[in-house]
């Protein structure tokens, strides 16, 4: 059983330090959005590929170790949790693991706030970008007048600005 329980711990560390590592290149994509700096941004994008996969590999293990866990123990509950684990181990185990499933909680708030952040970040770059399309091909009318001074409405002699169109 100790062996088992071992290999879970250090499959477990494993998914802190890639979810660590994730938290990080999260932390980076953010500075990245807000300097607008976008190759090294697109670079960020491929380690958070290569991460996504590490992650993907170390669950797949971790359901292994699990699944070779319950066979050693005549389990046959489809869906042993953490906890559940917890409770059928030596108390050091015990400890250990909720040790590790506090921490591996901690990480796993950590990425999601960072990664709401960071669409947040990203759709409000891409709503500015809409505007400026806008402004470019529809003409900007910020700061003319809606009314005169007599109160009637001002006609809107609204030109086209494509800027694709017009002659430098």
């Amino acid at each position: 059983m100790g062996n088992a329980v071992e290999d879970l711990i250090v499959n477990l560390e494993e998914q802190i330090s890639n979810l660590e590592a994730f938290e990080g290149l999260l932390s980076e994509q953010q500075q990245l959005i807000l300097k607008n700096d976008v190759g090294p941004f697109q670079e960020s994008l491929a380690e958070q590929n290569r991460l996504i996969f590490a992650a993907r590999e170390i669950e797949q293990k971790r359901q292994e170790i699990v699944d070779s866990y319950q066979k050693e123990q005549g389990d046959t509950n489809p869906q042993t949790t953490l906890d559940d684990i917890c409770r059928q181990v030596e108390s050091g185990y015990a400890e250990q693991l909720k040790n590790i499933k506090e921490t591996l909680s901690d990480s796993i708030r950590k990425v999601e706030r960072l990664k709401e952040k960071n669409e947040i970040l990203i759709n409000k770059s891409l709503e500015i970008i809409s505007d400026t399309m806008k402004i470019y091909y529809q003409g900007d009318d910020r700061g003319k007048q809606s009314y005169s001074a007599k109160g009637s409405s001002v006609s809107n002699t609204r030109s086209s600005r494509v800027v694709l169109n017009e002659v430098i």
